[in-house]
């Protein structure tokens, strides 16, 4: 049953439906001119109720247009978002940096995707933020290209990858696991 609700909400479904009705007047307007020569007040009656189904099926078709516009419109928005360049605004890295502050001194390192256009500017943000957190970046461990310095991974992988090691004399953070309850 919400298959049939669904199919009735698709702007597609309004705009066929419109063809169709504008294709039942069209050919019921033909009929009537054509074939009712000798009785004229059924002729002029039919005429209007056909040309009244062409004019409803313009005005649903238009409907299904509008609203198919509207999607497109819609999903090209969308489109435009994803091909947006990822940023991290000046407020960003404030933001970034302040939340990170409670692990001053922390080391770190990073890899750029090769080929991903906005991967390099967002590491240099991203580094920028670290840094103003007290972040401590170290070298990365294989070939580093740019400033600032970045690995670059072997694995195929998208975008910025950040990696933090763990500093000598410091415990884990996590709260000690409780036993299974015996049963």
């Amino acid at each position: 049953m919400s298959d049939l609700f669904l199919g009735i909400a698709d702007p597609e479904f309004w705009r066929n439906c419109g063809y169709a009705l504008l294709a039942t007047g069209l050919i019921g307007t033909v009929a009537v001119i054509l074939l009712l020569d000798r009785k004229p007040r059924l002729q002029k009656g039919l005429a209007l109720l056909f040309l009244a189904v062409v004019l409803a099926g313009l005005g649903v078709a238009r409907f299904g247009n509008t609203a198919l516009l509207s999607e497109a419109r819609e999903a090209e928005l969308e489109l435009t978002k994803l091909k947006t360049p990822r940023t991290l605004t000046p407020e960003g890295q404030r933001r970034v940096a302040a939340a990170l502050q409670k692990f001053a001194g922390q080391e770190f390192e990073g890899q750029v995707v090769p080929g991903s256009e906005d991967a390099r500017p967002l590491w240099e943000e991203l580094d920028k933020a670290l840094r103003a957190a007290n972040w401590v970046r170290v070298a990365p461990s294989g070939l580093a290209v740019g400033d600032p310095p970045a690995g670059i991974p072997l694995s195929p992988t998208s975008g910025v990858t950040v990696f933090v090691t763990r500093r000598a004399g410091r415990t884990s953070s996590r709260r000690p696991r409780k036993p299974w309850p015996r049963r």
